[in-house]
């Protein structure tokens, strides 16, 4: 039986495009995925960041972020009961940590990504944001993490010749796509999947 795994890029929620994120929805339910990845910075905690605010974006409290991002992992656990379903942090939901060790560092560890999304009670799995972060996608030989491993125009080609095994991430809000085959043979994929 062949498993299919729903990837999810950057959102930024609340700030996503609701028609994109609307047909990865609709399509996905054709796709009945069995497990579900999102890459990271799903959430954008623009209310805790710290490059400033804009004042076009209007002044978004830090409750109603997490409110809409906790609506809409809902709505996956809902429409994807079976699926398993992975988290992993990007340097967005970070902004959190960062925030909270330089403001009020008394509550570092009190309060966290897991905790104020709500990932254990909804039954996500969640990868924290570090370098060394990785997942394995349905147990197979693709790593999901939210930065690429190396820089540069060609961001999946630097990435999948670092890694020199198959990576997907998200990040760099483009879509590129690069294949490596070794001298032994080894074909890897290095994948940066855009965003919504």
């Amino acid at each position: 039986m062949v498993k299919k795994a729903l990837v999810i890029p950057d959102c930024h929620i609340p700030y996503e495009d609701k028609r994109a994120y609307d047909l990865m929805l609709t399509v996905a339910k054709d796709i009945d995925p069995d497990e579900i990845v999102i890459l990271g910075d799903y959430a954008d905690f623009y209310a805790v960041n710290s490059h400033g605010k804009d004042a076009e974006l209007g002044g978004a409290l830090l409750m109603d972020e997490v409110y809409e991002v906790i609506q809409r992992l809902k709505e996956i656990k809902t429409i994807f009961p079976r699926a398993k379903k992975v988290y992993i942090e990007g340097n967005h939901e970070y902004r959190l940590a960062r925030y909270i060790n330089s403001k009020c560092p008394d509550l570092y560890g009190v309060v966290d990504i897991q905790s104020i999304l709500e990932l254990n009670l909804l039954g996500y799995e969640y990868v924290p944001y570090g370098p060394n972060q990785k997942y394995q996608v349905l147990g197979s030989k693709l790593i999901a993490r939210h930065e690429p491993l190396a820089g540069g125009k060609h961001v999946a080609q630097n990435t999948v010749e670092k890694a020199m095994h198959s990576v997907i991430f998200g990040h760099t809000h483009r879509i590129q796509e690069a294949q490596i085959v070794t001298i032994h043979g080894e074909n890897y994929r290095g994948i940066s999947s855009g965003w919504l």
